[in-house]
């Protein structure tokens, strides 16, 4: 390449620049469009979705109450030991 510059020389490169810059805007629209998505998708989430803190809140409230239920479990056998202390006791018959 040579020499002057020429119209055809010059139409390449608009072409090329423009052909870039439309690929350039197509691209920055989706990025836009995925980016606006996305933060509406956050929004959907965080307003639909427990937080960590009710959450973590939630299960100590269920292993207390795990907890209860395990010592009234254990208690139980104790509170049935005295009921059968309790009853009369049989008496066998001999033949």
């Amino acid at each position: 390449m040579s020499g002057a510059i020429t119209w055809n020389d010059i139409l390449t490169l608009i072409t090329i620049v423009g052909s870039v810059g439309g690929m350039w805007w197509f691209l920055q629209s989706q990025i836009t469009a995925s980016v606006k998505a996305l933060d509406e998708y956050k929004l959907l989430v965080s307003e639909k979705y427990i937080k960590s803190e009710s959450l973590q809140k939630l299960e100590e409230r269920l292993l207390a109450s795990e907890a209860r239920m395990i010592a009234s479990i254990d208690t139980l056998s104790d509170r049935i030991d005295r009921l059968v202390d309790r009853l009369p006791a049989k008496t066998t018959r001999g033949a």
